[in-house]
């Protein structure tokens, strides 16, 4: 069943019909004026399916409109969804919190101003006042949870292409846990990335690591995958920042557990 998800950071809005549900997640903070997407995950007969909508911004220091023109490529043709173009307009407060949410639908007389518990909600990124506690041996996990898959879309729409390759084909990428949630991680944003397929294997194996240097992310490769590392790297951008409190905290609980000193910075 569709909900609001707390560990995911923004606004969720809930949407409803007689034979559907569907949870729009907008980042706010990150969203400009111009062309962007939202990340959304619908409940059909049973089935979850995940998905984009293309959006067109419009970003002032007190609102946001968001104008939704074009029905998701991932939409099966099964579900004979009825696609309604409009605008969600999001009143903020001077913190840019969202204080209402209107949908005005295209050609509709009036907005209908949603519900702020049931309809929208809005979480704050988790800021983490301990040390995050890492245990155990590295632990791998193929299954593919819910959650995950609705951070990985979120990932695709933001970060959009893998952090060492720089590869953008969606089919290409997974999203890898800097701290697994088998050893202690949160399905949250700030600790996941997106990686190459081939690459994520080596980082679940223990033979490309990442270490923060000034707030930015740098790509480390044991000796023995060096040269094919070094190969696939966008090495023209040798460091990935700034980067989260939260992110640099994830970082350092996998390397109490997975160290990685004899590792060779891969764009030095």
């Amino acid at each position: 069943m569709v909900k609001f998800f707390p560990q995911i950071s923004g606004l969720q809005v809930l949407w409803s019909s007689e034979s559907s549900l569907e949870l729009e997640c907008i980042d706010i903070q990150q969203l400009r004026t111009g062309e962007a997407y939202t990340v959304a995950v619908g409940h059909w007969h049973n089935k979850i399916i995940y998905y984009r909508y293309p959006v067109s911004v419009s970003s002032t220091s007190d609102s946001i409109e968001i104008f939704n023109y074009q029905r998701p490529a991932e939409w099966p043709d099964s579900t004979k969804w009825h696609f309604v173009r409009g605008r969600l307009l999001i009143t903020l407060t001077e913190a840019r919190r969202p204080s209402s949410v209107t949908w005005e639908a295209e050609g509709a007389r009036e907005g209908l101003l949603l519900d702020p518990v049931s309809e929208w909600q809005y979480f704050e990124r988790a800021v983490q006042t301990g040390r995050v506690e890492a245990r155990g041996k590295i632990l791998v996990e193929q299954t593919l949870r819910p959650l995950q898959a609705l951070v990985r879309k979120i990932l695709l729409s933001t970060q959009r292409r893998c952090l060492i390759s720089g590869c953008e084909i969606e089919a290409c990428l997974e999203a890898a846990h800097l701290l697994p949630v088998k050893n202690g991680g949160d399905e949250v944003t700030e600790n996941v990335v997106l990686l190459r397929a081939d690459l994520h294997r080596l980082f679940d194996a223990g033979m490309v690591s990442f270490r923060v240097f000034a707030g930015e992310i740098r790509v480390f490769a044991a000796e023995e995958v060096l040269a094919y590392v070094r190969g696939a790297a966008a090495c023209k951008q040798p460091a990935i920042g700034p980067i989260s409190r939260e992110t640099e905290s994830w970082l350092s609980a996998r390397l109490e557990i997975q160290p990685a000193s004899h590792h060779i910075c891969v764009c030095a």
